[in-house]
């Protein structure tokens, strides 16, 4: 009697396991299978799914179990291809943001705001260098929630009180201005930045690399109406020549009188094959390798300048090997980086300048967000002694300036028109 209640628990327990193994298990499996999955996306997700298979102790025992692989799922934000349903979510974020409170910084604020942690402390010998670049096509403020950047209106009240403190200013902007590709609304963003780079009284405008993408009329048609100082020393025209000035010379008077020569100069890197939509730009110019030119041009500009800046659109990696390249004859005293490094973090940009054997390499921001100010010292020997630079964010308490504002609203009505017209 014992014997037989055992066995008929025994099956109980069998029964009981199996039924659950079948169910349970492919309850689990088609679970698994029924999310939808993403086409495209590689990365699979691990799936622990309980076999019928079970072991053959008793019950409590823990089943046998496999893995399987499926595609991890992810939702993906629809998004919309009416031009007029993109401007009006466009507008929507603009208001949103206009919304906010920024409490603007008073004038004495700005002014130590935008000066150096470890200025000189006297500025009779000082120049100060603004230097901008990688724009993209940028005048207004960055869109990012957390900690909104830039617009071109308080970049120029920015630049405008670090020419209050007195000391002459120097502005230059490394190239980078141009959002590849280079359709309307990239080519549109770009001309008026530059505009607005005119209209604060920019000294030179290194062409950068992805820059030559607009095309050669673009230039033209900003150096005709804006005067536009572009520079370059190594793009040539299909017949040799130099397509812009190769440097220009710029003037400045201490605090303490003392007349000082500044040299800027601008090269570009030669294209690379990940370079975006130069094909037809190339066939109308040729980028010839920097170093024979710069090697000719900077010992004749030491005759002439003080100080010689060279605006190179490199990356902040890749420029101190041309700087290298060079020579003592023949190296810049300040190399202002164009090109944009890639997947770094915030604090990298904000340390942005380094001195390597003697010569200073700064960077100058993204899309518009900072803006980099460099104090130059100047010895008795009219050389340069030290220097002093920031890397100032653009934040939105910097006070606009009125002058400027009605850029953004130009550029914002050319964007409307473009999207209106399927762009």
């Amino acid at each position: 009697m014992m014997q037989h209640r055992v066995v008929s628990d025994f099956r109980k327990i069998f029964i009981i396991t199996l039924i659950t193994g079948i169910f349970g298990g492919e309850g689990r499996t088609q679970q698994a299978q029924s999310t939808p999955t993403v086409p495209g996306h590689s990365l699979a997700k691990r799936v622990v799914t309980t076999s019928p298979m079970r072991s053959r102790s008793l019950a409590t025992s823990r089943p046998l179990q496999r893995v399987t692989t499926r595609p991890l799922t992810l939702a993906r934000r629809p998004q919309t291809t009416s031009p007029a349903e993109r401007l009006r979510q466009g507008q929507l974020q603009r208001e949103q943001m206009q919304k906010r409170s920024y409490p603007p910084m008073t004038t004495e604020t700005l002014r130590r705001f935008v000066t150096p942690t470890y200025a000189p402390e006297s500025l009779d010998r000082v120049v100060s260098l603004v230097h901008s670049s990688n724009r993209r096509s940028t005048v207004e403020t960055c869109r990012c929630p957390a900690h909104p950047l830039g617009s071109i209106d308080r970049e120029a009240r920015a630049v405008s009180a670090i020419a209050e403190t007195g000391q002459p200013c120097i502005i230059v902007d490394g190239g980078g201005y141009l959002r590849v590709p280079a359709h309307a609304r990239n080519k549109l963003g770009a001309a008026v930045a530059l505009e607005a780079l005119a209209k604060m009284g920019v000294h030179a405008v290194n062409v950068g690399t992805t820059d030559l993408a607009a095309g050669i009329d673009f230039f033209k048609d900003l150096q005709t109406s804006y005067s536009v100082p572009f520079i370059s020393a190594n793009v040539f025209g299909l017949d040799g020549k130099p397509i812009f000035d190769r440097c220009r010379l710029v003037p400045v008077k201490l605090s303490d009188g003392t007349p000082v020569t500044v040299a800027v100069v601008g090269v570009a890197r030669p294209p690379a094959s990940s370079d975006v939509g130069l094909t037809q730009a190339l066939e109308q110019l040729r980028v010839e390798d920097p170093k024979p030119h710069l090697e000719k041009l900077i010992p004749e500009l030491r005759k002439k300048a003080d100080i010689v800046i060279l605006l190179a659109f490199y990356t902040r990696e890749e420029a101190p090997t041309l700087g290298k390249s060079l020579g003592p004859q023949a190296s810049p005293d300040i190399v202002v980086c164009g090109e944009f490094t890639v997947g770094k973090q915030k604090d990298y940009y904000l340390a942005n300048a380094h001195e390597i054997d003697g010569v200073w390499y700064v960077t100058g921001g993204f899309e518009g967000r900072q803006l980099g100010h460099a104090m130059i010292e100047i010895d008795h020997k009219r050389r340069m002694k030290s220097l002093a630079p920031k890397l100032i964010e653009i934040e939105q308490t910097i006070p606009a300036d009125p002058a400027f504002t009605p850029l953004i609203e130009k550029f914002q009505k050319g964007q409307t028109e473009l999207f209106l017209r399927g762009g």
